[in-house]
């Protein structure tokens, strides 16, 4: 049983969904895609007992020459030998990173919509249309297949150069000079509001 509240708990029924679901896009790939594919490993090592070695089985029983990457490997290692990123989680951090890093980079979610504020399910309908944002597994393995040798041409197309700035701009914090500005905003003088009864 999950122990702890926080938005990126899952069960352990969740995690067998979310594999899956992942494992469909998966075993659809061209075979010398399969070949170079890298999974990272979502749980943590040491939230709570059993969740490493229980998504490890899991993906194990799909196919056991998986390559399977633990949390304990770098990120900017394991993003700098990576030609793309799949992101599955819709609250991705991650995901924000390579945006703002300009690295190609994909939302494969098969998410809840009633938890996204309209404002932003209209953003996220617009990734959708340019390819970024997927929600079908076979239609996902399709789109990699047709154009993982030239992901950086259809990254770098008008539409899609379009849509990730203004996703870019509306969602990530770009700052040349961050800790100029964050001395900034550290030395200003905080009042406390006063409210008249």
């Amino acid at each position: 049983y999950t122990m702890r509240l926080c938005s990126t708990a899952i069960s352990f029924s969740e995690y067998k969904k979310k594999i899956e679901f992942e494992h469909k896009f998966i075993k659809n790939l061209k075979s010398e895609i399969l070949k170079k594919v890298k999974i990272r490993l979502s749980a943590g090592v040491g939230l709570y007992g059993g969740e490493v070695n229980y998504e490890k089985m899991a993906w194990g029983n799909h196919d056991p020459n998986l390559k399977l990457e633990s949390r304990l490997f770098p990120i900017k290692k394991s993003i700098q030998d990576s030609r793309i990123v799949i992101c599955t989680s819709i609250h991705s951090t991650l995901f924000l990173e390579c945006i703002s890093s300009d690295i190609p980079c994909f939302l494969f979610v098969d998410y809840d919509k009633n938890c996204i504020s309209k404002e932003c399910q209209t953003d996220l309908n617009n990734l959708r249309k340019i390819g970024i944002l997927q929600e079908n597994p076979e239609k996902f393995s399709n789109f990699i297949n047709k154009y993982l040798n030239n992901i950086e041409f259809w990254w770098n197309s008008k539409k899609v150069r379009y849509e990730v700035n203004k996703f870019r701009e509306k969602y990530c914090s770009i700052e040349n000079k961050p800790i100029i500005k964050l001395s900034k905003v550290l030395k200003q003088n905080f009042k406390p509001e006063t409210h008249n009864i």
